[in-house]
């Protein structure tokens, strides 16, 4: 249940941007390696504030999720259990993985690979298309 608003938010804040860049009414470039958007529209403004909202969200979700398990004994085998996780920290076009598990860090670079090839789309697109 974790995440799911603020997931949700997040889609439809970069559903919202690449529209708003498509439909020309939005301008994407990049300056050195950091990607930057700016136009006049009010799907880029909605998007953006449905990013940011996302990120608001996001650490109140997991306190809601944990509120419930508060009563029962949940947490008393919690050694016993492995737990996986890891990060993607993006910064332009270059991928760095945090994780402690071979499987997620495979996922993680395949969702890596997606946003490098979204964003040199988007660019080539700018690039040749809007300006021949």
């Amino acid at each position: 249940m974790a995440g799911k608003i603020s997931g949700l938010f997040f889609i439809a804040g970069l559903t919202l941007i690449a529209y708003a860049i498509l439909s020309g009414d939005a301008n994407a470039g990049l300056f050195i390696i950091f990607p930057f958007i700016y136009g006049n529209s009010i799907f880029l403004m909605l998007g953006i504030l449905f990013i940011f909202l996302s990120m608001f969200i996001f650490p109140f979700e997991f306190y809601r999720d944990n509120e419930l398990y508060e009563d029962t004994n949940t947490f008393k085998d919690i050694g016993k259990r492995k737990i996986k996780g890891g990060g993607l920290i993006m910064i332009g076009p270059f991928p760095i993985i945090i994780t402690n598990d071979k499987s997620m860090a495979k996922i993680l670079i395949y969702i890596a690979v997606i946003m490098i090839a979204v964003f040199m789309a988007i660019s080539i697109y700018y690039i040749l298309i809007s300006h021949p």
